[in-house]
């Protein structure tokens, strides 16, 4: 796990300005979306608000090679999330965060239980969208680790995955060496 705060996407440095007159590096630029239609086939076990978020969001990120074959479950798990948190907001909007009750002992407010799904959705949706690049400092997290190790393929590192040479293999080393 890395320390510190998560990068800032290329946009928003290039608008706080540079100072220091470093590189600044730029999110891709891809051709729009002329009727491409996704490559990646959506979960049979998708239906109605689901299934509408995956037609939305697939597309973009088939596109910037986001979502590949492999992902098909676990990108269609976020669009379920996804249309559970949303139907959980509409509830809330509808019926207010608080509902009243009634007891012996008098009228208390209590909060809506829809209030809590949608808490524990939207911290499920926040780990989604950090493993899909679906937030622009995300994104540029993916896209950087991509350009320095010059690898294309799985998102989730077991494509190209290089092994590591155990110590005793890797010759003689200094006593130093081990404390570092």
């Amino acid at each position: 796990m890395k320390r510190g705060p998560k990068p800032e996407p290329a946009a928003i440095k290039v608008a706080k300005g540079n100072p220091s007159k470093r590189r600044i590096g730029h999110e891709p630029v891809t051709a729009p979306i002329d009727g491409l239609i996704s490559t990646v086939a959506a979960p049979s076990w998708l239906k109605s608000k689901a299934l509408e978020q995956w037609r939305v969001l697939s597309p973009r990120l088939v596109q910037l090679k986001l979502l590949t074959a492999g992902h098909e479950i676990t990108f269609g798990r976020y669009c379920v999330a996804l249309a559970r948190w949303l139907e959980a907001i509409e509830t809330l909007e509808a019926e207010g965060e608080y509902y009243t009750v009634v007891s012996p002992h008098g009228t208390y407010k209590r909060p809506h239980p829809a209030a809590n799904t949608a808490d524990k959705l939207h911290r499920e949706l926040l780990a989604h969208e950090a493993a899909f690049g679906l937030n622009p400092s995300d994104r540029q997290r993916i896209f950087a680790v991509r350009a320095g190790t010059g690898e294309t393929g799985d998102l989730f590192g077991s494509a190209g995955a290089t092994a590591q040479k155990p110590m005793y293999e890797q010759g003689p080393i200094s006593p130093l060496g081990l404390l570092n």
